[in-house]
């Protein structure tokens, strides 16, 4: 990924150019890029002093998630689901 500290016009540009890669990627290239957003604005937040141990823990899982998408597509939505719902629990 980016160096140790995340700026937000790092994910913004990602975000972006991810948004134009996008119509000519594969279908699942989109979820993929929104995972890897989420996971640079985790950075983001630990490179300013935003300390939270379910925002790591979901980090954890978009990094081991994300390997999965070209070799196991279905254990990528599940992992994409898990994901979702350790989120909606934090809330």
């Amino acid at each position: 990924m980016l160096s140790d500290r995340v700026d937000y016009r790092d994910v913004l540009a990602f975000m972006v150019t991810s948004a134009v890669g996008l119509f000519h990627e594969p279908k699942l290239y989109g979820p993929l890029r929104l995972l890897e957003s989420a996971s640079m604005l985790i950075e983001y937040a630990k490179g300013n002093d935003i300390q939270d141990e379910t925002l790591d823990e979901i980090n954890s899982r978009i990094k081991k998630c994300t390997k999965l998408v070209m070799t196991n597509e279905e254990k990528f939505e599940e992992g994409v689901n898990e994901i979702l719902k350790l989120i909606i629990e934090a809330l």
